[in-house]
């Protein structure tokens, strides 16, 4: 099982105390319930699960109890596969989407990562400039990557 890693508390650009910190077993269902609230094509809670089990990066904040946002990134050898991140609409535009990112671009560093790839739907502009904004370059496209066949844009970061 994925051992509890550092907790992060948000800057005070949050209204609420907002902590960053691993998920747990327990935090894997509201996960699920937030990826519904976030996507027209979700993933199933067994995905979030199977990440979890494999010690994947499942890093969520809360504000009280309430998961407000996760990211969750694998481990691909030389790199971090960014494979989602999603922040609870009602709870956006207020820097936890960056501040998890720019702890997974820390985590990397400090774990000898060379980079940070992700796959990114060319339609989400507001997720394509945070992630330019953070020094994230094009490097790909992927036709027809998602199930509604819009397709991805692949983005890397030099660590």
């Amino acid at each position: 099982m994925p051992s509890s890693r550092s907790t992060t508390v948000l800057g005070d650009r949050a209204p609420l105390p907002t902590v960053l910190r691993s998920m747990t077993a327990r935090d894997i269902a509201a996960a699920a319930r937030l990826e519904k609230r976030c996507y027209k094509h979700p993933w199933p809670e067994e995905v979030f699960l199977r990440i979890w089990l494999m010690n994947g990066i499942c890093w969520g904040t809360f504000t009280g109890r309430e998961l407000t946002g996760y990211l969750i990134a694998v481990d691909s050898g030389s790199c971090y596969h960014l494979v989602n991140l999603a922040v609870d609409p009602a709870h956006r535009h207020k820097g936890i989407a960056r501040t998890m990112l720019r702890k997974l671009l820390r985590t990397a560093l400090d774990n000898g990562k060379r980079s940070v790839q992700l796959e990114v739907r060319r339609s989400n502009r507001s997720a394509i400039k945070l992630y330019r904004s953070e020094g994230f370059v094009e490097v790909d496209v992927k036709p027809r990557y998602y199930e509604d066949n819009e397709d991805a844009l692949v983005f890397s970061v030099s660590i």
